[in-house]
C-alpha cells in the first residue's frame, strides 16, 4: 500500500516497535502502512467522524489487521487512557486544532514519548505554541505533497532550547542546521507569501513588523544563495 509523500514522511518519524495512536485517522492508511511493515506491532486509529472512520474499518478488516488496530471514535485525545500507547500522531489538520487537541488532555500529550505533528496550515503558530507550552521539538522536517510544502514536528513535553528570533517559529532553526533540501524553496515561499500581505495592509504597525520579518528571511535566504553556502 503507497502513501502520499505527505504522509510517508510522517510515518519516517514514528519510531519502531513502539504502539501509537493516529489522531484523526480518517481512511486508516497510516497505521496501516505502518503495522503492515512491522515498523510498530499495533495501533489506536481514532477520528470524530463516525462515517469518516469507517473507511478505515474497512480497510483494516481488508489488510487483516483488525487484532493490530483498534478504531475508535471520539474527538482529540479523548479517546486515550494515560500512558496507552508510547507515541501520537496528529496530522493533516490546522495548527490551531492540533494545539487544541494537545491542550485539552495534557494527561495524555504530556506523558507521550513522541507527538509527532504534521500541520496544514499557520506551521508558525504550532511552532511558537509549542515552545511557550514547554514542548522541546527534537526534529522537524519538510515535505512536498502536490505543490505544497508541510513542516512536520517531533516532540516530546520537555524544556526547549531559548529561540533567539521569532522568525525561527517562521522556519524552524532544526531545518537551517540540517540544511534541508527543501529549504530554499519553502522560504522563498514564505517571502512571497509576506510580500503580497505588505503589499495588502493598512495597518503602520502592521506593515513595520512584516517588513522587519522580511528583511529577516531575505538575510537568511542570501546566505543560501551565497557562493561560500553553495
Amino acid at each position: 500500500m503507497k502513501l502520499s509523500s505527505r504522509l510517508l514522511s510522517v510515518a519516517k518519524k514514528v519510531a519502531e516497535g513502539k504502539g501509537l495512536a493516529d489522531i484523526g485517522s480518517d481512511h486508516g492508511k497510516l497505521p496501516v502502512y505502518l503495522v503492515l511493515n512491522g515498523v510498530i506491532p499495533y495501533a489506536i486509529a481514532s477520528d470524530s467522524n463516525a462515517a469518516s472512520l469507517k473507511k478505515a474499518e474497512e480497510l483494516v478488516f481488508k489488510m487483516g489487521l483488525s487484532e493490530k488496530i483498534e478504531l475508535r471514535v471520539g474527538y482529540g485525545l479523548d479517546v486515550l487512557l494515560p500512558d496507552e500507547v508510547e507515541q501520537i500522531v496528529i496530522a493533516g489538520m490546522g495548527a490551531p486544532l492540533i494545539a487544541e487537541i494537545i491542550d485539552n488532555a495534557p494527561q495524555v500529550s504530556t506523558g507521550v514519548e513522541r507527538l509527532i505533528l504534521q500541520p496544514m496550515q499557520y506551521p508558525e503558530y504550532l511552532s511558537r505554541w509549542l515552545y511557550e507550552n514547554k514542548f522541546d521539538i527534537i526534529d522537524e522536517d519538510l515535505a512536498e505533497d502536490r505543490g505544497r510544502i508541510y513542516r512536520i514536528f517531533t516532540c516530546h513535553k520537555g524544556t526547549p532550547a531559548p529561540v533567539e528570533d521569532d522568525i525561527y517559529f517562521e522556519i524552524g532553526e532544526k531545518l537551517i542546521k540540517n540544511n534541508h533540501p527543501l529549504l530554499h524553496k519553502y522560504i522563498k515561499r514564505i517571502i512571497s507569501k509576506y510580500h503580497y500581505i505588505y503589499q495588502h495592509i493598512i495597518d503602520d504597525n502592521e506593515k513595520t513588523l512584516i517588513y522587519t520579518k522580511l528583511k529577516k528571511l531575505e538575510e537568511i535566504i542570501n546566505e543560501y544563495e551565497s557562493p561560500d553556502h553553495l
